[in-house]
This record gives structure tokens, C-alpha cells and sequence, in this order.
């Protein structure tokens, strides 16, 4: 989608990316409704790592699709 709105002349200069998962496949034991504020989920160490990203933006951004 990114390709498709560079390629109709709008410039991206920033994105904002959000995940979300649903409470029931958090990992999170006993009745997680009880301990939720503002729908968000409490901190879970053992997920913690898991949902680490590690992304590399190159100096001048390139695309190219084959």
C-alpha cells in the first residue's frame, strides 16, 4: 500500500504502525477483564521479548519490485 501511494505522487514521511492482539491470546493467566485498564493489557515478562523488533532503515531508502 505504501508502493502504491508513492507511485500515485503522495510523499510518506512518516508511518505509524500499531499492533494489537486480543486478550484471549495474550498469554495472560486467570481472568484478564478483571485486571485491564483502558483495554490495554498488563506487562508480561514472558511476551516481552517475543515482541521485540529490530528494524533497519538504510541511509537512503530504496524500493524496487521484480
Amino acid at each position: 500500500p505504501i508502493f502504491a501511494l508513492e507511485q500515485a505522487g503522495y510523499k510518506v514521511d512518516k508511518l505509524i504502525i500499531t499492533t494489537l492482539q486480543a486478550v484471549s491470546g495474550a498469554g495472560y493467566p486467570g481472568v484478564p477483564s478483571l485486571d485491564m485498564v483502558d483495554n490495554i493489557v498488563p506487562y508480561i515478562l514472558e511476551d516481552a521479548q517475543k515482541a521485540e523488533i529490530f528494524l533497519y532503515v538504510p541511509r537512503t531508502p530504496s524500493l524496487s519490485i521484480n
